[in-house]
């Protein structure tokens, strides 16, 4: 696979001569290319992210009154598994988003590590959300038990 061009990351509507000082990032020449390269910039192919970013949404627009309305029946369990997937990753494409912007602010050198802290933050999200599915009241449960009385 073709590693795609350095572009330079500047705030909507400024010219080039405008953001000379603009941070300018190979996301997969970060970390050698390929899947994990894309994982950790996953703000780095605009159009995908965006693309990925929007559909995770609706399907979390959808699955949370669904995963409200199907607590303690056969559908709970498909329904938090793709909870314990969708908001990890919703909010690691959206932290990147952050990252990318604020990051180069302090020091450009820091963007690679804090994309890789954040990804460790966004597997280990998912690994105690699906350990939580699996051995305990699932995600669905878990949050409704906030608002049940003491048993």
């Amino acid at each position: 696979a073709r590693s795609p061009p350095a572009r330079t990351i500047r705030p909507r509507g400024q010219s080039a001569r405008a953001t000379a000082g603009a941070v300018r990032y190979n996301p997969t020449a970060m970390s050698g290319g390929g899947m994990v390269a894309r994982l950790l910039a996953a703000d780095g192919e605009v159009g995908l992210a965006v693309k990925v970013y929007h559909k995770v949404n609706l399907a979390l627009l959808g699955l949370t009154p669904v995963a409200l309305a199907v607590d303690s029946t056969a559908l709970s369990f498909p329904v938090d598994m793709g909870l314990a997937f969708a908001f990890p990753l919703h909010g690691h494409i959206g932290m990147n988003y952050v990252l990318t912007d604020y990051v180069p602010k302090i020091s450009k050198a820091a963007l690679a590590p804090a994309r890789g802290a954040l990804m460790g933050v966004t597997a280990l999200s998912i690994l105690g959300l699906v350990k939580l599915n699996l051995e305990g009241p699932g995600v669905t449960g878990t949050l409704k038990s906030l608002w049940r009385g003491a048993k």
